[in-house]
């Protein structure tokens, strides 16, 4: 299926080049790329076309008169070909790989619209180690409490945008993701970075205020919810937005009742009653750890999972610490320390560590190879 890429480009000649290379690199062939020009008056247009006699998957576009990125994606998508629509500005970039990750998805899932996480890189376009996790599912209900769907990851059916366009006001991004979820349409993420947001020295944390402004006038004016309910998803956006998520925000917990006997399941349900969206209580027959285990794993829709056996557990205030690191880190195995503990009693008998260097307890730190080729415990993992 031709995915058609909607770039629009106003004055990027020092970024553009770096953009359209990262999308040349995709693993998937499929696709075009429509760059509309907004009547930039400096390099960037012969810097586009230099490509496009390289790549006639490349088509460009120049606006007669100078108007707004949102009518620039509108045209472009206008122009567009494709049986879905990706979006990526003029001084972002993708990974390789995130067409092919993307496309695959939603045809094996049966999925019109799909995003991911994405990561910041500064003006020079280097890591900044800052990552934006995401839900992996969002509704119209669901994302009137905040936005986090970044626009340069999005894949979408472009019958979606039938009678559908980029608004003229400020977070059009997030007003059209409304405006189709509100249909019934369905989001789904892919919590992996497969893009890059070029920030700069310029954003500062005062636009804060002006987005709060922006989104008000999405849910009273663009929306037209009424005042109170306006009032009701403000209030939750402006909370979300100033204050620290709570750990139960980040996290899903998958109770796998491998055939119990006891109460086991009543005492599970009880927590899924009082924290709906966050615990899960699947029962299956009497199958052993491992099966336990891997029906776990079948269901678990996070980026990562950990193992906790129904006689362990973990320090809130360490696992909000942990996940912290992880947020801020894009790895595939992690470990960390533990402790045996005397049944009962709870007293501690031995400290685990998951590297030799014992003067690591407690730190955080990079396993060298020796660590990794040791079998390292699944407490651990």
């Amino acid at each position: 299926m031709l995915v058609s890429i909607i770039t629009p480009m106003y004055n990027s000649e020092a970024t553009i080049a770096e953009t359209i290379k990262s999308v040349l690199a995709q693993t998937y062939s499929e696709w075009e790329m429509v760059i509309v020009d907004d009547c930039s008056t400096d390099a960037s247009a012969s810097i586009v076309k230099k490509y496009q006699n390289i790549d006639k998957r490349i088509h460009y576009y120049k606006r007669e008169k100078k108007s707004s990125v949102a009518n620039a994606r509108n045209y472009a998508i206008k122009m567009s070909k494709g049986h879905y629509l990706a979006f990526l500005d003029s001084d972002d970039l993708w990974e390789k790989d995130k067409l092919q990750k993307q496309v695959s998805f939603m045809e094996k899932n049966n999925v019109s619209f799909c995003y991911s996480a994405c990561a910041t890189i500064d003006e020079n376009s280097r890591k900044t180690g800052k990552i934006r996790w995401i839900k992996s599912y969002a509704d119209y209900a669901i994302l009137l409490k905040g936005n986090f769907i970044p626009c340069l990851t999005v894949v979408l059916e472009k019958k979606l945008f039938d009678k559908i366009e980029f608004p003229e006001i400020k977070h059009e991004d997030y007003a059209v993701w409304l405006s189709i979820l509100k249909t019934g349409i369905k989001a789904y993420g892919i919590n992996e970075v497969l893009a890059y947001y070029r920030v700069n020295s310029k954003s500062v944390s005062a636009n804060k205020f002006k987005a709060a402004l922006w989104t008000w006038n999405i849910y009273y004016n663009y929306e037209k919810i009424p005042f109170y309910k306006s009032a009701y998803y403000f209030i939750n956006y402006f909370i979300n937005a100033i204050r620290k998520p709570d750990l139960l925000e980040k996290i899903e917990v998958l109770v796998i009742d491998d055939g119990s006997t006891d109460n086991t399941s009543n005492i599970a349900l009880k927590y899924c009653n009082k924290y709906p969206g966050i615990f899960y209580l699947h029962s299956k027959e009497n199958g052993g750890h491992g099966s336990a285990i891997n029906t776990g794993i079948f269901y678990a829709t996070g980026k990562y999972f950990k193992i906790v056996d129904g006689d362990d557990w973990l320090s809130s205030k360490a696992l909000q610490k942990f996940i912290g690191i992880l947020e801020n880190q894009d790895v595939d195995i992690v470990a960390s320390d533990y402790l045996c503990i005397k049944d009962k009693t709870s007293e501690i008998l031995a400290k685990k560590t998951c590297t030799d260097d014992k003067t690591q307890y407690n730190k955080v730190s990079y396993m060298s190879k020796g660590d990794i080729k040791k079998v390292i415990k699944m407490h651990s993992l």
